[in-house]
């Protein structure tokens, strides 16, 4: 049952006896009670200013604080604080001319303790409303700016149509379409921008969208540009607000989703393959080159100051800062978090350090000016030389590099850049430096599968897909979870359809044989950038006749939160084709929960240490029970791995988690069979 909210009572009374009567009629009704009596006009203006009140019950025949002293305060500081009125006889509520003027919401007999409670309450409830609406708008408004910046900032071409009618529209689309101002298309019909031979069937499908009342849709056509050109495009419509007005998104996707003419390389896979290239170029040449990463600290507080949106655009000004001031040398890539890596061939380790602290000050001194906002941050840098010695696979390279920044990132030092010199050891084959793509190719990686058990009698049987490396007699590796210490280090391209494809033939086999199996199946970074992606995998589960909600593509949520609009745009093709999405390792970011609201995401695994209450390496705990409570008051879906004995699950059951996982139910296994019961 939910506790009462307390009531925060101002009563201006001569009478204490009088005012304890009045406090003890709301707590005797079951409402707690909160008062404060002034005795003077000072304390009441102080009180007034010091806290949010719901009420005031004034008495007028006050002898230090009269009704034109109360009406004179409550006009200067603006609260909309609603005022009961007490008198005694009739004649005096007659006498109390400036009632009216004072805007009582009513005036009351003394002896009607019943009316009085019940118009007090009355006017509580109407006053937090009156509350809650103001917010509201409040958010409203802040939404409507986010809009507004990412629209004006994004790459893709949006407009905004109401009745067929465009808006408003951002830079991107009027320049998609051949017009040099947006508002040269304000009010314009949007099927003027489609082709004549094309107008027929997009009238068709605006009449089915609009009777539908869908919350997504897509159409490819050809639209027409200012000079009558054709343009292949595909078109997302989704529901919207613009000014309070409900309305239509429009959004054409741009090629890539990195946006075009980008000095900075989002691509992963091409920017690992470009520092390979200098890699296998230094030890052809015998000579070295560096590899500068770089990253601005404590950026969490920015993303939690400033929101996702603008802090992603912030992260990308930084990016684009950093590449002009590289003067044309080597490549910039961000290949994931926060973090930017530079790789630079034919450069003196001296030369390389006195580079990463000139970029580092570059971005330290630089004012970010975004959508009105300014901001500034402060960044350190990692170098690591690469030659003859170094190993070919570049992500080992990038992983020494940020090895590096780690280090000493968190350090009182006046250093902004520092030289990490890795041991000369082996390489540890299930480290995580190695290859996935490589590993798929030489058919080394296999799958197991982990059962997921609904402490809420959810349908279907849940597994969640584990990668191993197969050894020389093609057994799993006993580090089952190899792989996913690895999703977030190379390019996946290869490995998530891969996994996507073996997966999906199991699910097949398992369905058919009567069993109601679901998969998780988590993804590398790799698959945002992947265009094709969520068409290839709409392909390979029609073909596999799988029906909806039986497949569940899970991403990690940092990669997410920091790639967020390709990340959205992800997940909205995978629901197109009802695959379930959900995030990963979730939970132990400060933007976490808000990642959450902006990707639509209803499922989420707990990240491993704030499930098992253990310490990250880093020293950091976090409180499971606190994290599960704001999932489900986002109506989520929360699972909880590590589960290692019988106690957890009366534990997790109380906190409200909706699947668990572990040792104790079962380890990753070949084969999924499992023994679902109901243990709740």
């Amino acid at each position: 049952m939910k506790t009462p909210d307390i009531i925060h009572l101002l009563i201006v009374n001569e009478s204490q006896n009088e005012a304890e009567t009045i406090t003890n009629l709301f707590r005797n009704d079951g409402n707690p009670a909160r008062t404060e009596r002034p005795s003077s006009a000072d304390e009441l203006e102080r009180l007034l200013t010091e806290t949010q009140w719901d009420l005031l019950i004034a008495d007028g025949l006050h002898p230090q604080i009269d009704l034109k002293k109360l009406k004179l305060l409550l006009k200067q500081i603006k609260e909309d604080i609603p005022v009961l009125l007490l008198t005694r006889s009739a004649n005096q509520a007659n006498n109390i001319d400036h009632a009216i003027e004072l805007d009582v919401v009513d005036v009351i007999y003394r002896d009607q303790e019943d009316w009085l409670l019940r118009v007090a309450m009355r006017e509580i409830k109407n006053r937090r409303i009156r509350r809650e609406n103001k917010q509201l708008s409040n958010n409203f408004n802040e939404l409507q700016a986010r809009y507004d910046l990412v629209l004006e900032g994004s790459n893709d071409a949006i407009a905004y149509v109401i009745d067929g009618m465009h808006i408003n529209v951002n830079d991107a689309y009027a320049e998609y379409f051949g017009y040099e101002d947006p508002d040269d298309l304000a009010v314009m019909p949007l099927i003027d921008l489609i082709a004549d031979d094309k107008q027929a069937d997009f009238k068709k499908f605006l009449k089915s969208y609009a009777k539908a009342q869908s919350q997504e849709a897509s159409l490819e056509t050809t639209g027409a540009s200012s000079d009558g050109s054709p343009l292949v495009m595909s078109m997302d419509f989704s529901p919207a607000s613009y000014e309070e007005e409900d309305c239509t998104q429009v959004i054409i996707r741009s090629e890539g989703g990195s946006g075009s003419g980008s000095k900075v390389d989002t691509d992963s896979g091409h920017f690992l393959n470009q520092l390979k290239y200098y890699v296998a170029q230094t030890k052809a040449k015998e000579t070295a080159g560096a590899l500068i990463c770089i990253q601005p600290w404590n950026f969490w507080k920015t993303r939690q100051e400033l929101g996702l949106f603008i802090s992603g655009e912030l992260l990308e000004l930084m990016g684009e800062l950093t590449a002009d001031n590289l003067d044309g040398r080597g490549s910039i890539g961000r290949v994931g978090g926060d973090f930017f890596v530079i790789a630079i061939p034919d450069i003196h380790v001296d030369e390389a350090l006195a580079l990463a602290e000139n970029l580092c000050k570059k971005v330290n001194d630089h004012l970010f000016e975004i959508d009105h906002t300014t901001a500034r941050l402060q960044a350190k840098a990692g170098v690591v030389v690469f030659d003859k010695e170094t190993p070919e696979a570049a992500e080992i390279v990038i992983d020494y590099a940020f090895h590096g920044l780690a280090e000493f990132v968190d350090s009182v030092t006046d250093k902004l850049a520092i030289l990490y010199q890795p041991a000369a050891e082996p390489v540890d084959l299930y480290s995580g430096d190695i290859d996935l793509n490589e590993l798929v190719e030489q058919g080394k990686l296999d799958m197991m599968f982990q059962p997921m058990v609904s402490l809420k009698g959810a349908e279907g049987e849940y597994y969640e897909v584990m990668t191993s490396i197969k050894d020389e007699n093609d057994e799993p590796v006993k580090t089952y979870k190899v792989a996913e210490t690895m999703l977030t280090k190379t390019d996946g391209s290869g490995f998530d359809r891969w996994l996507l494809f073996s997966a999906i033939k199991r699910l097949a086999v398992q369905r058919k044989g009567g069993k109601d199996t679901r998969l998780v199946l988590n993804i590398t970074p790799s698959a945002l950038r992947d265009a094709d992606f969520a068409n290839w995998a709409a392909n390979a589960i029609n073909a596999a006749g799988l029906k909806p909600g039986t497949l569940v593509i899970q991403l990690e949520e940092g990669p997410a939160t920091n790639s967020l609009k390709l990340a959205a745009n992800l997940f909205q093709n995978l629901r197109k084709v009802k695959c379930d999405v959900s995030l990963a390792n979730f939970g132990i970011n400060e933007s976490a929960m808000q990642t959450m609201q902006a990707l639509k995401v209803k499922m989420v695994k707990i990240n491993y240490f704030a499930a098992t209450g253990q310490k990250t390496p880093e020293g950091d705990t976090f409180d499971l029970k606190e994290i599960l409570a704001a999932v489900n008051e986002n109506d989520g879906i929360g699972f909880v791995p590590g589960v290692s004995q019988a106690a957890d699950m009366a534990k997790l059951w109380q906190y409200g988690a909706a699947f668990i996982q572990g040792e104790y139910l079962q380890g990753p296994n070949k084969e999924m069979n499992y023994e679902f019961t109901d243990i709740t």
